[in-house]
C-alpha cells in the first residue's frame, strides 16, 4: 500500500510538471507593462487608425495589454503556407486579419499559436470575427460580429505545416496553397503539394462556413460578404513578443 501511495504521488508531480510546462503564464519579463504599453498604442493608433481595430479584437485574450508586432503579411512574404509558417510557427497565441478582394474584413484568434504539428487542437477560446465593413476597420472600429467556437472547443484550430491558417473543418479555411482539405502535409511536403519555391505564388482563396465547429452570427451573415468563398487581397498575422514560445517552453494550451 505505502508502494502505491508512492506511486500516485510521482505521478501526480510528473503531471503537474508537465501542465506548469505547456500552460501559458507571464513571467517577470513577459507580463504586461502598462506605462510601456499605452506609449506603444498611442504611437501605433497615430500611424494607423487601424490598429485600434486589431487591440480591439484581441480585447479579453491574453494578447490584450501587450505590444504586438505583424509576423507574417502576405504582401511582402507571399500567399503560400511555407512562408506563413516561416514567420509564424512558435510565435504563441496570434490574431490573424485577412481582407478579400470584395472589401469584406474578418480575423480569427488563434490561443495557441502555429507549429505545424500535423494534427488538429482542441481551445475553448478561439474565435472568429469580422467588421461592417474595411471603413470601419481602418477607422479603428471594434468588430461587428463575433462567432466563438462552439463548446467543447473540438478542432478549434487545424496546424498543418502545407496549409495555411485554418478554424475548425469549414469555419475558416485559408490554404495558401493546393494541398488537400485536412492532413495534407505528410502526402504534400516534399511531393506535388509543397509549398516551396516552386509554388511560391500559393493561394489567395480563402472559404469559411459558420455553424459546424463555430457559431453562427446571430443574423445569419458569413464571414465574407462574398458568400462561402473569396479571393483574399490581404493577410496579415499579429502576436505579442512577450509571448513568443522557445522550443524548449513547449505547447500553449487553452
Amino acid at each position: 500500500a505505502r508502494r502505491g501511495r508512492r506511486s500516485s504521488a510521482a505521478r501526480a508531480s510528473f503531471m503537474d510538471k508537465l501542465l506548469d510546462l505547456v500552460t501559458p503564464k507571464d513571467s517577470d519579463s513577459s507580463a504586461p507593462n502598462r506605462e510601456a504599453y499605452d506609449a506603444w498604442t498611442a504611437r501605433a493608433t497615430a500611424k494607423d487608425a487601424s490598429v485600434a481595430a486589431v487591440l480591439a479584437a484581441v480585447r479579453g485574450t491574453v494578447l490584450e495589454g501587450r505590444v504586438l508586432e505583424v509576423a507574417y503579411d502576405a504582401e511582402t512574404r507571399g500567399y503560400n503556407a511555407r512562408a506563413f509558417h516561416a514567420d509564424v510557427d512558435g510565435r504563441g497565441p496570434c490574431l490573424v486579419i485577412g481582407k478579400t478582394t470584395k472589401g469584406s474584413r474578418f480575423a480569427g484568434f488563434n490561443p495557441l499559436g502555429f507549429y505545424s504539428v500535423e494534427d488538429y487542437r482542441e481551445s475553448g477560446n478561439a474565435f472568429l470575427c469580422k467588421w461592417r465593413s474595411d471603413a470601419a476597420f481602418r477607422r479603428g472600429d471594434a468588430p461587428s460580429d463575433v462567432a466563438n467556437v462552439l463548446p467543447g472547443g473540438n478542432a478549434a484550430i487545424f496546424d498543418f505545416g502545407a496549409q495555411g491558417p485554418c478554424f475548425g473543418v469549414d469555419a475558416l479555411r485559408v490554404p495558401l496553397g493546393f494541398a488537400p482539405p485536412n492532413g495534407s502535409s505528410y502526402a504534400g511536403v516534399g511531393g506535388s503539394f509543397d509549398l516551396g519555391e516552386a509554388n511560391a505564388t500559393g493561394s489567395r482563396e480563402c472559404k469559411s462556413r459558420l455553424g459546424t465547429h463555430y457559431e453562427s452570427f446571430e443574423d445569419g451573415s458569413g464571414l465574407f460578404k462574398e458568400g462561402a468563398g473569396a479571393t483574399l487581397a490581404e493577410l496579415r498575422v499579429y502576436y505579442a513578443p512577450a509571448l513568443r514560445r522557445n522550443e524548449s517552453d513547449g505547447l500553449y494550451v487553452s
